[in-house]
């Protein structure tokens, strides 16, 4: 997926990559806390894709969410 070639001649992992930290400045531009979770937290399939399992997902992000704002 990320070997593909976009419109605008770059590859679509560096595309996603561009448009990540661009998310990340236009939210550190704006004092708004920026938390990017990577699927790899999350359970997954080898190949990335994720499987929704509502009940632990939510666990997770709320964990990394408590860690973020500082909440125990």
């Amino acid at each position: 997926m990320d070997k593909r070639m976009t419109v605008s001649g770059v590859y679509r992992g560096e595309q996603r990559k561009i448009y990540d930290l661009r998310k990340e400045k236009w939210a550190r531009d704006n004092n708004i806390r920026f938390l990017a979770i990577a699927y790899t937290r999350l359970i997954h399939k080898a190949n990335g894709r994720l499987l929704r399992q509502i009940d632990n997902d939510r666990r997770i992000i709320e964990r990394m969410l408590n860690e973020v704002l500082g909440v125990k």
